[in-house]
């Protein structure tokens, strides 16, 4: 884990695009998103927004670059597998196997890999579940540590009371809360298909150099790990349209969500929250 974590922030580094088209994307949404409420000195809090926005723009593009990490090992792993295999028929005299087949394709459209996202969520929807769990932890943290909360825990507030208040917060939150978990588990889903098709392909181009016309006594002294590791940039060849048109989608998403829950009579005045999201640094973990 902490080696993922190393790995995710070194190339994060090398490649600080990610997170300025992120915090480009995150800046639009809340501009946006805070438009009708501030009609008032609206520059000044748009300017006073951009510490929330820097720590959502880290924490989306950490979360890409770190599905993208996953996704490089796992292929590493494949390939590592099918290249013992080969050395083992070689030392037999076994014709070599032809190379390990990943379920995506190298397609760089956009709808795509909007549609390959999407199915890998439905699909396997645990990433999802994980955001979510942990940014309900971190509403409810925000919640606990909240200055009304700690006033009502220090002035001797019933138990029952306080979990009520805590509840009812949380639900305020719900929004909030399913939004960003959609998009942060998106991005994480998004590097890490990213991750094995570019580093796949990087394995196929290797196999196409040495193995296409090798017969079993030829040598096996250049293996595909001596390749050096590509770059962060090479791998996912970020386009800002396509974030910008996935946030869009994001927007709409949640004015959809907030119009459904307004309309049921679950939330009485959904918002964007914003309280609470220097806590959710705790995502990164």
């Amino acid at each position: 884990m902490l080696r993922n974590t190393r790995d995710a922030l070194v190339y994060m580094l090398k490649n600080p695009m990610y997170i300025i088209i992120h915090f480009g994307c995150w800046f639009i949404l809340f501009a946006l998103l805070t438009l009708p409420y501030t009609s008032e000195n609206y520059l000044i809090y748009l300017i006073n927004g951009i510490p929330i926005i820097g720590v959502m723009a880290f924490i989306t593009s950490y979360r890409e670059v770190r599905g993208i990490m996953k996704g490089i090992y796992k292929t590493q792993n494949v390939w590592t597998h099918w290249y013992n295999q080969q050395v083992i028929n070689k030392d037999q005299f076994v014709k070599y196997d032809n190379p390990p087949i990943i379920e995506y394709t190298q397609d760089d459209s956009i709808f795509y890999k909007v549609r390959s996202v999407l199915l890998s969520l439905f699909r396997q929807p645990v990433p999802f579940l994980v955001h979510f769990g942990v940014w309900s932890i971190a509403s409810l943290t925000g919640t606990y540590l909240d200055d009304p909360m700690q006033a009502d825990i220090l002035g001797g507030t019933s138990t029952n009371r306080l979990i009520e208040d805590i509840i009812s917060e949380y639900w305020d939150n719900i929004l909030f809360i399913l939004t960003v978990a959609i998009i942060t588990s998106i991005q994480e889903v998004r590097g890490y298909i990213s991750g094995i098709v570019k580093k796949h392909q990087e394995y196929i181009e290797w196999y196409d150099r040495h193995f296409n016309e090798m017969n079993v006594n030829d040598s096996l002294d250049e293996s595909p790990f001596d390749l050096k590791t590509i770059n962060v940039t090479s791998i996912t060849n970020v386009v800002a349209g396509y974030l910008f048109l996935q946030f869009g989608l994001g927007i709409l998403l949640y004015f959809s969500i907030s119009l459904v829950l307004s309309t049921i009579g679950i939330v009485d005045n959904p918002n964007f929250l914003l309280c609470y999201l220097s806590i959710a640094l705790f995502v990164v973990i």
